[in-house]
Parts: structure tokens; sequence; C-alpha cells
């Protein structure tokens, strides 16, 4: 208790992370005007992306060189730091110009708002600025020119930190700034950062203000800071027994519920930083020998692979600890923590979140991941149905091998997939707090085969804010599972007004009532884009007069929708090698493989025939894939000799040699294999996993097979003397 009554005591008096860092590197700024000739923003006009706000700060002193790592499709606002108001109402120059041109020149054209952050610290100075009309005036007129002049799309106040004596006039300030903004057209947008915990600053109306602002910043990071008597968690996510009531979401919940404020006018200030402070030992929390210093994300995490992360389970956040002649203490914010964060900004349905500060991650890509799963919406025309191949196979938090896992999933089960990363497929997991996903490794598509496309299905996206799942199709019916608005998951099978789903835990499937609470979507791939690359082919070079041969291809899928049983592999009209046993017609051929997903490479075969001839004939085609009669492939030439049957191959075999035809290489019940040999001959068959199906070895003329062989692909090998044959054979079904 005593330590909580000291944390609170030093808040009113300890600068936070914004003034520290101002007056480090505040005579470092080169100030001046901004270029009156920049890039206009252009809105964003989609139907999908980021479903919250998110809000950064981007310090003058952050390199330039860190702009382009930015991923500007996860962020709505970046708010410039800063220019400085003087208690008399003046105005700094704009703190290094060309950073300001560059950033703007990079967010506009991409969709993301400019705000522009005006700073004032120490209570003092606060106070004075506040109880002078004048310097209020002249303020909002020098905010009001920079604005007008630069056509910026907002203003981000940062006052740290109004006392109780002047809040009511702090108050009037911004709504009276506030008018003044709306009175343009159009309207810029005004932002307040705010402190983190309501009860320490009684100065802040927090009501009031986010009646006269866009959305309060709540600086979410000063929990312990540099001057803490202990070290601790800058952030903590709960409050706990060991490190007391104060944590993010109690903050979130007094906001809410004590304070009244409307979440969607809230945004979550998270920190790309932490703080290492010298202490007296190497237990957590222990007391500090020294002032704490700021460590940017990117060092803190290289650091804690070095020293060894630790997670504290109290306060959801890492630190790591190191002896260098006296004990260290960091404590900062990960991927994991973030996440969490992120989950209680959308889970209490605020306007989003935002950091402190861009640039400081350097490059590293795993925060930008965690605003994109937890923020991000993929657009519906993107969804498409896959099938499990690999039994037990893992479904995980992130797209790596390394992350947590989730649950497993078993042959058969099929789920939407809306992302594709290095064949890492994103999916639908079910919850009853906003959106959740999972990611399952699918393969390459040659190598290793863990999903495959399925085409026809029907799915389901979710349309109620909250869906039970049952185990039954009845309202009385055990509920196993929720599934929440905007969700898809893939049909199973009917019940009158009720569906049984797909689910990617351990439920495998369950009933939802589907009709008023959900929308079907019936084959969601067929709204993709369907493109595909014919990377390479093989065939013979010669086949004889009206024999069945072979065509494979290697293809890569680079659109948003799987390979299914609709395309077609198109040739020129009225084709020589048309199969009446394997085409739609005489130029349309169905295709048999694997169905590759978006990012796969796969093989695909189409079974051709030879014309029947009596002179030998080169035959060349050009070939393309085919959807819904739109070419979506380029093309590629085949060229084949047919050896016509006054000059065939010789279907007499020389001793030591065979010749074979197979009947049908697609079959549903049996294959025929009729062989000509001189001397005995074995024929052995093989699963995809290698094992041997069937052997004979002997002397008969034909072979009959597959009636005890279930669906799936075949390798033969046929051997006599010197000759060694092999090839493909697939069952349908």
């Amino acid at each position: 208790m005593l330590f909580i009554i000291l944390l609170i005591a030093g808040q009113c008096f300890n600068p936070g992370i914004h003034q520290i860092q101002h007056e480090q590197y505040r005579e470092l700024a080169q100030r001046g005007e901004p270029s009156y000739n920049l890039p206009s923003y252009q809105p964003r006009i989609l139907t999908e992306g980021m479903r919250y706000n998110y809000y950064g700060y981007l310090p003058f002193w952050v390199s330039t060189s860190s702009y382009s790592e930015f991923q500007y499709h996860l962020l709505t606002h970046i708010a410039y730091f800063s220019i400085d108001i003087n208690p008399d109402g003046s105005v700094s120059g704009l703190p290094n110009p060309s950073n300001f041109n560059s950033i703007v020149s990079y967010a506009h054209p991409r969709g993301v708002k400019i705000h522009i952050t005006y700073t004032l610290f120490n209570s003092g100075n606060i106070s004075a600025f506040l109880n002078s009309p004048a310097a209020k005036d002249l303020a909002i007129n020098n905010i009001l020119s920079f604005i007008d002049s630069t056509g910026i799309e907002g203003v981000n106040l940062d006052f740290e930190f109004v006392t109780s004596s002047v809040g009511d006039s702090f108050t009037q300030f911004v709504a009276t700034l506030y008018d003044s903004l709306t009175q343009r057209n159009p309207s810029p947008e005004l932002y307040l950062a705010m402190p983190s915990i309501p009860s320490w600053y009684p100065g802040y109306d927090f009501l009031a203000l986010s009646d006269v602002t866009d959305g309060l910043f709540l600086m979410e990071y000063n929990y312990h800071y540099a001057g803490s008597n202990n070290a601790g968690p800058v952030a903590p996510l709960d409050s706990s027994s060991f490190w007391g009531y104060f944590a993010l979401s109690t903050s979130v919940g007094q906001l809410i519920n004590n304070y009244q404020v409307p979440p969607e006018k809230l945004i979550l200030g998270l920190p790309y930083y932490g703080f290492d402070w010298p202490v007296e030992s190497d237990q957590m929390g222990a007391a500090t020998v020294g002032s704490g210093s700021a460590v940017i994300y990117s060092n803190a995490k290289q650091q804690a692979a070095v020293h060894g992360r630790i997670w504290d389970s109290f306060s959801q956040t890492p630190w790591f600890r190191y002896h260098n002649g006296n004990w260290h203490q960091c404590w900062y914010d990960d991927s994991l923590s973030f996440f969490l964060k992120l989950c209680l900004a959308r889970d209490s349905t605020l306007q989003g979140a935002g950091c402190w500060a861009l640039g400081y991650d350097q490059g590293e890509t795993d925060l930008w991941q965690e605003i994109e799963n937890v923020f991000w919406d993929e657009p519906p025309q993107q969804h498409y149905i896959f099938t499990v191949l690999t039994e037990s196979l893992t479904v995980r938090y992130h797209p790596d091998y390394s992350a947590d896992i989730m649950s497993y999933l078993h042959c058969g089960q099929r789920l939407v997939a809306f992302q594709e990363r290095e064949n890492w497929y994103k999916t639908y997991y079910p919850s009853n707090s906003g959106p959740c996903y999972g990611w399952i490794q699918g393969g390459d598509g040659i190598e290793l085969q863990h999903l495959e496309g399925v085409g026809g299905d029907s799915a389901h996206r979710i349309t109620a804010s909250l869906l039970n799942v049952r185990i039954a199709p009845t309202t009385d019916s055990a509920v196993i599972t929720q599934i929440c608005f905007g969700q898809v998951f893939v049909a199973d099978s009917y019940s009158g007004n009720w569906c049984r789903i797909y689910l990617p835990d351990s439920n495998t499937r369950g009933w939802i009532h589907f009709q008023n609470y959900s929308a079907k979507i019936c084959s969601p791939e067929d709204s993709n884009s369907a493109v595909f690359n014919i990377d390479s082919f093989i065939l013979p070079d010669t086949v004889n007069s009206g024999d069945s041969f072979i065509l494979g291809a290697y293809l890569t899928n680079s659109g948003h929708s799987p390979f299914t049983d609709i395309i077609f592999m198109r040739f020129d009209q009225c084709s020589p090698l048309y199969h009446p046993g394997y085409w739609l017609d005489s130029s349309n051929a169905f295709t048999y493989g694997f169905n590759g997903l978006p990012g796969q490479r796969f093989y695909r075969e189409v079974v051709l025939q030879a014309p029947s001839i009596s002179d030998t004939q080169t035959i060349v085609q050009t070939f393309w894939l085919e959807k819904f009669n739109q070419s979506i492939s380029n093309q590629a030439n085949l060229s084949v000799v047919v050896a016509g049957t006054a000059t065939g191959i010789s279907q007499q075999p020389q001793l030591g040699q065979l010749s074979y035809a197979v009947s049908n290489y697609f079959f549903t019940d049996m294959v025929k294999f009729t062989i000509t040999s001189n001397q005995p001959y074995s024929l052995q068959l093989f699963d995809i996993s290698g094992r041997k199906v069937f052997s004979y070895c002997g002397e008969d003329r034909y072979l009959i097979i597959g009636n005890e062989l279930s669906q799936g692909c075949y390798y033969y090998n046929l051997i006599s003397g010197n000759s060694d044959y092999s090839g493909k054979l697939v069952k349908i079904r």
C-alpha cells in the first residue's frame, strides 16, 4: 500500500515520456516553415481495412529513413510532434520542416490523416497560459493559421499537466478551438493527449472534453516512469495483488463506467518503449537505485533475446534483467503484451489505439502484425474455402511455427481463408468479443500439401453481434462456443433453419440458427479474382495415332481464388487433341490434380487423345486456363509428334522390352493394363505415401486392378528386362 501511495503522489510531479524526450531532443530541432505545396489527402474508399483508428505520434527526431518502413494501411492518423506553445500564446517554428514535408508526402496519398501536435509542458506555464485570455486567443489564431496554410487534417493538444485550479479554463479553451475548427470546410479534427489515470488528474474533465473533441488519446504508459521507486511495468494490463489496482483495464473501465465517457471517443495509447532501471537486486519489482533510462522497442526486443525474456503474469508484460556490475531490470511491451492491449481496445469498443512513438520499432514488423490481426478486417470478396488434408494440423496465433498453438484440425474439416502469407492461411476463430483469427500452414502445394482449395460450398457471414453455436439444432441444446459479427464459417449441412458449420477449435462442428442471424454466401471463391500462371508443362515428344496421353502442367496461384473443377484448360477451337471422355467439348478439357490455394504452386493434368491418322504429323496447340469463359492465365504452346499407323511406333517389343496401354489414367472403379512382352514382367502400385498397395509378377497380357483401392493418387512401376516404365493413376471416387 505504501508503494501505491508514493506512486500516486509522484505522478503529479514527474514528467511523462513526451516531455522527457521533448526536452532531450529539443535543441536538435531546426525550426522553420513547412512546404505549402504538399500532396493533398486522398481518403480511402474501401469496404474493408481498419475497423478501428490507429493514431501514432511521430516525433521530429525520428529519422525519415524509417518512414518507408511504416505500414500505412494500418495507420489512420499520424500526429507530427511538436510545435511549442509559449505561456503568452506565441508558438515556436515547426521542428525539422523537411521531416514534416516528407511524412505528409508519404501519408496523404495512402489515405492517412496528418495532425500537428502543440505542446505545453509544466503546470506553472499551463496555468499562466490558461489564465490569459489574450494568450489563448493568440494560440488559437496561430493554430488555425497553420491548419489553413498546410491543409492538414487536424490538431493534437498535449498539455502536461493541467491542475484542478485551471481545469475549467482548459475545457473552455479546447471548446473554443474545437468550435473554430468545425467552422471550416472540411472540418479539421481535434485530439487531446490525456493522462493515464483519470482520478490522479482532476484538472482534466474527461467527459466534458470528450464532447468538444474528436478523440482523447490516453497516454497509458506512465504507470512506472523514470523516477519510480521500484522497477515495474510501464503499462500493466490488469490490476493484480502484486502491482496494485491501477492498470490499463481499470482506467478504461473507470472512464467508461464511472466518468461516462463514450468509448468511441477514446484512443488507447500504448508504449513502443520501456524503462531500464538500476536496481538493488534481481527480484521482480526491486527497489531502484537511480533513474530509469528509456529503451525503444527494437532495442528492448534485442536485449531481451540476449538476457532472457521473462513474462510477468501479474501485469501481462515482459521484462528482463542483467548484471553489469549492478543489477538492472528493463520493463517493456512486446508483440504479445501489445496484442493483449489491442484486444482490450477492441473488446471495449474504443475508437482505437495508438502509440508513442512511430519509428521506435526500427523496422521490426511484429507490432504491425498485431495491429493487422486485431484491427484489420479483410474484404468479403477475398474469402475462399479450403479443406484440411493432414491430421492434427495446428492452428496458431501467428503465421510462424514458433507461435503458440490455438487448436488442432482434422482431415476433412473445411474453413474460410482470407489472407495468405508464405503459405500460411488466416482463418476465423470462434470468439465472443470481436474478431479473432488463427493461422494455418497450408504447404507449398508440391512438396507439402496440408490444405487444398474447395469450390461450390456455402459459407455464412454472421450478422448478429453474438451467436451461440450449439451441439444440436435445437434452442435447448448445449452451447459449445460463440461466434460474433463479421466472422465467416463453412456450412456442412442444414436442418430447417439450422446450419451445421465447421469450427477450427476442438468442437470441429456445431449448429447455428442461421436465418436472420447470418448471410449465406454461395461459392465465395467465385467473387474473387482468379489468376494463375502456367509455369511449365510436360508431355511425350511422340505418341501413336489414337493414343491417350497426359499433359501435366505446373501452375502458380497468384489470385484470390483456389483452383476448382469449374476451371478448364482451353485449347484452340476444335482441338485435334480432343478426348471425348475427358473434355467438356472440343475446346475445353477437364483438369485433374491438386486444387492449389492462393500462393501455392501445384500440378494439374489433362488427358489428351492423338487423332487417328495414317501419316505422321506434328500438332501444335496453344492452351490457357479459363473460368466462366474468361481467360485467367498466360498462354502456352505445345508441340507433339503423332506417329501415323503407317509409320507408327512399333507395337512389337524386342526381347527384354515391353509395350503397354492403360485404359484410363483417371478411373472410378477399375483400370485395365494391356501388356505385350516377350518375357515375364512385374507391375507394382504405390500410394502417395510410398506404401505398396499392389504387386504382380508374371506374363498375363491383361491386368485389371483398382476395385480395392480407395480414392486418391497412385504411382505404378512396370519392369521387364531393360524396360522400366512409371506413371500416375488417379482414382476419382
